[in-house]
């Protein structure tokens, strides 16, 4: 999606401390840091809850069918090795 190396972002660094300062820098980066904990804790929760949503879903009060039964030939068609 984002194609981002590690110069880009060491850049991205320098301009935002000589934009922002030392001071502003350090509240900046701990908004952000409170701001990505809140995204990440909200995608847990969403993914969470669609997951009980879709699992209370799939279950039904109905037993299974119950499973085929294999089809044996009729006795006169048996056949004896030996």
């Amino acid at each position: 999606m984002f194609d981002i190396g590690l110069s880009e972002l060491i850049l991205i660094a320098v301009v935002a401390f000589v934009v922002l300062g030392p001071e502003e820098m350090v509240h900046t980066l701990h908004r952000l840091g409170r701001l990505v904990g809140r995204a990440q804790r909200w995608a847990y929760h969403s993914t969470r809850e669609w997951r009980d949503m879709t699992g209370i879903l799939s279950q039904t009060d109905d037993p299974p069918p119950p499973s085929p039964k294999p089809i044996e030939p009729p006795a006169h068609e048996k056949r004896h090795d030996g």
